[in-house]
């Protein structure tokens, strides 16, 4: 058994009372071990600088919360945040440079904020093989807008990056990047219950572009020129969060994480770069047995591994 404190020594050898500092640290010992290892995590927030990755090696490794599964449960908080400062205020927006920061999270004193967002494409639309056309002028202003398309499979949600937006008489012409929408239109293809469809179909929702900052407390980050801007409708300290990393076939045994026995994750936090759609399962990962979290659903978290 071995102990990890945000007070502790990657030097100590992680007993109790000579806690590890690190989750890597406590990783490398564990994977020494013969047979099963169990890893404590003490309260506090336990940082990350890089993903924590988890493979086939540590599928005998339970990580928990110290006191897991007792009235002493400590809150052991694991946190990739990075800290965005120097904002300043132009009409009624927060604004802040983050440089090439890849993210569709953002925590605002502890809680999560909103994605800007609208409901689908206004105006009458339909698409296209490399788009969509649309009555309405409103897209030929965004900038790094995302089209995101829920139940696709019932299961899954897509997320496909728009190039740009043209006006062509009285409409309004929507080219998708690619190849993610090029190969969402070869994945996307079923019958179902008698009904035949091909492709992603029209979004049921499009976000991150500054001209969805329409409601308090949402946010969008600008990639539109070089380095990124974040733009917020509210004004609080904020951090942003990274997800770990899990090797895709591996099991995993994570308990009481952050501190209350379930881990869940509805999607990722970073983007695949400019053109590459993703697939995101909807509540891909579920607590089963004794604190054992395997992924369900989908296996295949972007495009580029949904090719043949």
């Amino acid at each position: 058994m071995f102990y990890v404190s945000p007070a502790g020594d990657d030097s100590w050898e992680g007993s109790f009372e000579r806690p590890f500092l690190t989750l890597e640290r406590a990783r490398s010992a564990a994977r020494e071990v013969p047979g099963e290892a169990v890893v404590r995590l003490m309260g506090g927030t336990h940082v990350l600088t890089r993903p924590f990755e988890l493979t086939e090696a540590d599928s005998g490794t339970v990580y928990e919360a110290y006191g897991h599964g007792t009235a002493g449960q400590e809150e052991a908080v694991i946190s990739g945040g990075r800290p965005i400062t120097e904002w300043r205020v132009r009409d009624g927006v927060w604004r802040a440079e983050v440089g090439d920061l890849e993210v569709r999270q953002l925590y605002v004193d502890g809680r999560r904020a909103a994605r800007a967002a609208i409901p689908g494409l206004p105006g009458a639309a339909e698409a296209t093989g490399t788009g969509y056309v649309t009555d309405s002028t409103e897209p030929l202003a965004w900038r790094s807008a995302e089209f995101v398309h829920r139940g696709v499979y019932p299961w899954s949600e897509a997320r496909l990056g728009m190039a740009a937006a043209e006006a062509d008489g009285g409409r309004t012409v929507i080219t998708m990047a690619q190849p993610g929408f090029g190969w969402a239109m070869e994945l996307y293809n079923s019958v179902w219950e008698g009904n035949t469809s091909r492709g992603p179909g029209l979004p049921t929702a499009i976000e991150n572009d500054p001209a969805f900052l329409r409601e308090p407390g949402t946010f969008a980050l600008d990639r539109s020129r070089p380095g990124s801007t974040c733009c917020c409708t509210c004004r609080c300290r904020v951090r942003i969060l990274r997800v770990r990393r899990w090797s895709r076939r591996s099991w995993r045994r994570w308990c009481g994480s952050p501190g209350r026995g379930t881990w869940r994750s509805r999607g990722w936090s970073s983007p695949r770069p400019r053109g590459r759609g993703q697939a995101v399962p909807r509540g891909s990962c579920t607590t089963t047995g004794a604190g054992t979290t395997r992924a369900a659903g989908s296996r295949r978290p972007c495009w580029e591994r949904a090719r043949p």
